[in-house]
């Protein structure tokens, strides 16, 4: 299972932005908290996207979705950090594979 955040930046913020992530990304795999796996932060490209920036986790089940803020003062401070580059709300959306997934009859 994953989540996907999903934002845009603060105006000419996409270079620093890229500088912050070249320079915690380790950071942010060696502090998330157990049952989460960071899977990268992608830029849209040329405009194809209804936001600039995608941020992927793995989680392991929905019992994680509640325990990512204040297990590490280090990742709180990471995110913190990484938030401030926002502009308006980060949208996040929870999916899974085709194989795990639960399809309801008559859906």
């Amino acid at each position: 299972m994953e989540i996907i955040y999903q934002f845009d930046l603060k105006q000419n913020q996409a270079g620093e932005y890229a500088e912050f992530l070249g320079k915690n990304e380790q950071k942010l795999r060696e502090n998330s908290p157990d049952g989460w796996t960071y899977g990268g932060t992608f830029f849209t490209v040329q405009g194809l996207g209804d936001y600039d920036v995608q941020q992927r986790w793995t989680i392991a089940d929905y019992s994680k979705l509640g325990t990512s803020w204040g297990h590490d003062e280090a990742w709180d401070r990471l995110i913190a950090e990484g938030v401030a580059f926002a502009e308006g709300k980060i949208k996040a959306t929870v999916v899974k594979t085709v194989d795990e997934v639960a399809i309801l009859a008559g859906t």
